[in-house]
């Protein structure tokens, strides 16, 4: 739980000064949620319960509740990032 909230304050301090809430966050989650599965990809099962991958799920969770406009709109960016630029995920 410790970890969670190490997670989440890391996580809004930037947004917050910038007062970019929630769309930074969500994309700045949903980047962690996908470098952490790819650094997992090469087993045949990605355990959820992996604090990283729980921690991500998680956060999106709660924030879907509240801002699933913006949640959406972040899911649009990756997959267009993934498809159209996949080596800009590696700048990432």
């Amino acid at each position: 739980m410790a970890n969670m909230r190490l997670c989440v304050r890391i996580l809004l301090q930037p947004a917050c000064r910038r007062s970019c809430f929630p769309q930074a966050i969500i994309s700045r989650v949903l980047m962690c949620g996908l470098q952490d599965f790819h650094a997992h990809s090469h087993s045949t099962n990605v355990d959820p319960n992996l604090p990283k991958m729980a921690s991500v799920i998680g956060i999106l969770s709660h924030l879907a509740v509240q801002h699933s406009d913006c949640l959406e709109q972040a899911m649009w960016s990756l997959v267009e990032v993934c498809i159209v630029k996949p080596d800009d995920l590696k700048a990432r």
